[in-house]
């Protein structure tokens, strides 16, 4: 009957026979024990480091590409953020900008409004709303408007009236008192006459001229004027005179001087200028339309001399 060998005999066999105990190992021995226990030499192998190494790099390298992907996104992000930004801000400054221009726009706007509308308001009415048209205008170097002259006698008064050296002269020789017209102009209901008149000699409390107005048969207006500082507006109808405005002092006017008269007439309504001052006005509607002329007034006695100068006769339109 076979015996089973202890450890121990078994160990001392194989050193009997020359043989390694490890051979006895051989089942569980790791590959390059075994390579090395056949004598042939191992073929090398990568160390373990190396891989590690190269696998720290790629990762590390896959890491730096994704953040550099990341800052680059996350920079254009912000770019496009602030440029939306300044796009945002320059719309407000644009949007804020029209606002205050039209808002300013519309005060230039409110303010032209209310300058014009004050303008029209100062103005009488008749003058914002009508055209001034020129009727005539005679500055006397010749006589082509037909002025009545010659040499003048009647019971009330002897003289002559001529144009010369560009004046319309009056001459009186013989006075009774009298009032003399001249009525070179169409009639009118809408006036503006103008004219220059000077006493040459007299008494300048005693002989004075002035505009009519208004003429119908012997009917008139008259605005009358003395070199003593004092004017007069009356009335002639149905044979009486009416006085409109009584003597009053005008300090425009001068003495041994031109002076230029002016009458303006719209409707009911008359102004009176001397020298380029507005003196008076008044209300009157007896006398709707008709002549414009000259007209002088002499006392019993005197004998004056008048020059009459730039007659211009203005009607207006749209009234």
């Amino acid at each position: 009957m076979a015996r089973v060998l202890g450890r121990t005999e078994i160990v001392r066999l194989l050193e009997q026979a020359n043989v390694p105990a490890r051979t006895a190992r051989t089942a569980d021995a790791r590959p390059d024990e075994a390579s090395s226990s056949s004598g042939a030499p191992l073929p090398p192998t990568t160390p373990k480091n190396r891989r590690t190494n190269w696998t720290v790099v790629i990762i590390l390298g896959v890491v730096a590409c994704i953040c550099l992907l990341i800052a680059i996104l996350a920079g254009g992000s912000l770019w496009l953020v602030q440029k939306r930004a300044q796009e945002a801000a320059a719309q407000a400054e644009m949007t804020a900008a029209a606002q205050t221009q039209s808002v300013a726009t519309t005060q230039a706007q409110a303010t032209a409004t209310a300058i014009t509308l004050s303008t029209l308001m100062a103005k009488p009415t008749p003058t914002a709303t009508s055209e001034q048209i020129l009727i005539l205008k005679d500055s006397f170097s010749h006589n082509i408007n037909r002025w009545e002259v010659g040499d003048f006698e009647e019971s009330w008064w002897k003289g002559n009236a001529q144009i010369v050296d560009g004046k319309f002269r009056v001459t009186v020789q013989r006075s009774a008192g009298f009032i003399r017209i001249w009525w070179p102009a169409p009639e009118l209901d809408t006036f503006n006459i103008s004219l220059d008149a000077q006493l040459i000699k007299g008494s300048p409390s005693s002989a004075c001229y002035g505009l009519t107005f208004r003429g119908q048969g012997d009917a008139y207006y008259f605005f009358k004027v003395c070199e003593n500082g004092r004017y007069q507006v009356f009335l002639r109808a149905d044979n009486t005179w009416y006085t409109l405005i009584d003597w009053t002092i005008a300090r425009s006017i001068q003495y041994g001087q031109p002076n230029t008269l002016m009458v303006e007439g719209r409707g009911s309504h008359f102004e009176f200028y001397i020298n380029g001052v507005l003196v008076n006005e008044l209300e009157n509607s007896r006398l709707k339309e008709g002549h414009i002329g000259i007209a002088i007034e002499v006392d019993e006695g005197e004998t004056p001399i008048f020059e009459f100068d730039n007659y211009i006769l203005y009607s207006f339109i749209g009234q």
